[in-house]
């Protein structure tokens, strides 16, 4: 999961679009009730700054990965709640 979110965003940052991006560290934690790891990551497109999180974790023998973004900081917190918690991997 962690080698996913490292390729992931080594993609981004090979992209014109992306050669601003911050990245914070990368993390343990939970999503939902999966161990997982994330990282949190802003840009700027187009003169509006972008707030990001990868996540990524397994589950029943797949590498799921999930982004969440936002122009808000704080909404990366709130407003992916509902998505979270009603995840099902079958």
């Amino acid at each position: 999961a962690k080698e996913m979110i490292q390729y992931t965003i080594n993609e981004l940052k090979s992209e014109n679009s992306y050669q601003n991006l911050v990245m914070k560290s990368i993390v343990n934690n939970t999503y939902n009730t999966f161990n997982a790891v994330s990282v949190d990551y802003n840009y700027d497109l187009l003169g509006k700054k972008h707030f990001a999180r990868l996540i990524s974790f397994n589950a029943k023998g797949k590498v799921i990965l999930i982004l969440e973004l936002t122009k808000k900081i704080g909404n990366l917190e709130d407003e992916f709640k509902i998505i979270e918690n009603s995840i099902e991997i079958n």
